[in-house]
């Protein structure tokens, strides 16, 4: 998929706001660890569908989008409940992964029963969405999400939602090739910017580059949520 093109170190103002998201993200992840300035605390679950809503607000409904990271497809039902979408996209390789960095996560680890336990969260999300599905309104992809955004026309979608893997350099790559796939004046979003899992900093981080680029107008954030307009 062919990539737009930007300045190689993205513009000054964009490596500023960049900065300040760093800081942002810093304060954050302080405020989770323990030991929070005052004003940062930890987000609660109510805090984030909250924060999960409210950036659902501000997307279009109607529209043609993915949810890039489905899991068990409990934010899919919400999507299609607020947005009812014309066509959406649930991207998820529901794949376990033995690699040692993602020991900690839901789909790692030494799991007796990790692959068979996958398979039929799988299944259940079929299952679950089989109306939409025989409709046509759902389309699943099971895959990993650089090869659906392969997949997907350039410039096909309103919008995506990105959490999948969250290692770095799965963010950034799903933010770079997404990007290519929405369409101008569409929209990036995201979830779990400032927060600390197995994944470290691979989040904040991926969103504070791509933030660099310039690729996108600044970023606005709800919460743990990040939401990115790209330029028309």
């Amino acid at each position: 998929m062919e990539q737009p093109q930007g300045s190689a170190g993205g513009s000054r103002p964009a490596r500023s706001l960049a900065r300040r998201l760093r800081t942002r993200a810093r304060a954050r992840l302080t405020g989770l660890r323990g030991g929070a300035p005052a004003g940062v605390s930890a987000p609660s679950p109510v805090n984030r569908r909250h924060a999960r809503d409210e950036l659902l607000g501000r997307l279009p409904k109607g529209g043609v989008c993915a949810e890039v990271g489905t899991w068990k497809g409990d934010f899919s039902a919400r999507i299609l409940e607020l947005l009812e979408p014309r066509l959406l996209y649930l991207i998820d390789p529901w794949e376990y992964r033995g690699e040692s960095e993602y020991e900690h996560s839901m789909y790692g680890g030494h799991k007796p029963d990790g692959a068979r336990a996958i398979e039929a969260i799988h299944q259940s999300v079929v299952d679950r969405f089989s109306t939409q599905i025989e409709s046509g309104q759902v389309v699943v992809m099971r895959m990993r999400s650089d090869q659906a955004a392969a997949q997907l026309p350039n410039e096909s979608l309103d919008w995506a939602y990105i959490d999948a893997d969250h290692t770095y350099e799965s963010v950034i790559a799903d933010l770079r090739n997404f990007h290519g796939v929405v369409k101008p004046g569409g929209m990036l979003a995201g979830d779990d910017f400032g927060e600390a899992g197995w994944w470290e900093n691979g989040v904040t981080r991926a969103v504070e580059e791509f933030t660099a680029s310039g690729l996108c107008g600044a970023p606005t954030m709800m919460g743990s949520q990040f939401l990115f307009t790209k330029h028309g």
